[in-house]
């Protein structure tokens, strides 16, 4: 896809008694897909999850990919939103990707992201109401059990909403489960504006790994896991290269 502009759109997820359908991808959504996507302005899209005894996921505001290699280039995410649905005796939904998501769920695929030369700002993770708690978040980008490179990018002023629950106001780096994690290379890139109450700027939880080649961190609230108190030390991920 080049030269390709998505605004406006959105993935909606259907309402019901018990377990309310999820919201995915506002803009873009793959499963078992290789896609290039160059040159392209992805804003003002919104996934969001459905409402029901348990709410459910919002994933993806701009873009989201399941098993699948993600590219790229001179693309602008900007002001999208993952919204989770409103749960009333069970879960709140949680937003996974206000901007990106990319996630591994099935053995014999693969899940590669691929982000050069791009700004990912201004998106929004936001929980719906609920007694339950889940974990969510990813204001920025949510990056699950995937391979990542990211080069020369700016993530900028993104959100996670909701207080707790909620986690990685820039980037959510995670697992799935026990069986795969996610391995991260951050590269020349500029973190910033992240300067909210709950998360840091780069989430990364146990069994994941993200190394840092250059770049540059300002106005954050927490850097990343190493420094955010509400992430025990056993409980961190392995980050490399932060000075």
């Amino acid at each position: 896809l080049r030269n390709v502009q998505a605004s406006g759109n959105r993935a909606i997820g259907g309402n019901a008694a018990v377990n309310a359908g999820g919201g995915f991808g506002g803009a873009f959504e793959g499963e078992r897909a290789d896609v290039t996507i160059i040159d392209a302005d992805i804003r003002g899209n919104t996934a969001k999850g459905g409402n029901a005894q348990n709410g459910w996921f919002g994933n993806g505001g701009g873009i989201m990919f399941i098993d699948s290699t993600l590219n790229l280039d001179r693309v602008v995410v900007v002001g999208n939103t993952a919204q989770g649905g409103d749960g009333t005796s069970g879960k709140f939904g949680v937003p996974n990707g206000g901007g990106v998501m990319s996630s591994w769920v099935t053995d014999g695929t693969t899940a590669r992201l691929n982000i050069t030369n791009s700004i990912i700002a201004g998106n929004k993770g936001r929980k719906g109401a609920g007694a339950q708690i889940e974990i969510g978040g990813g204001g920025g980008l949510w990056i699950q059990a995937t391979t990542a490179v990211l080069d020369h990018i700016t993530v900028a002023d993104n959100e996670i909403i909701g207080g707790i629950g909620m986690l990685g106001q820039g980037f959510f780096i995670l697992n799935t489960g026990t069986r795969r994690g996610a391995d991260v290379t951050i590269r020349r890139s500029t973190i910033t504006g992240h300067d909210g109450a709950e998360g840091s700027a780069v989430e990364v939880v146990k069994s994941n790994k993200v190394t840092f080649e250059g770049g540059l961190f300002y106005g954050n609230t927490w850097d990343s896991s190493a420094t955010y108190p509400a992430i025990a030390a056993g409980d961190r991920g392995v980050i490399n290269g932060l000075g």
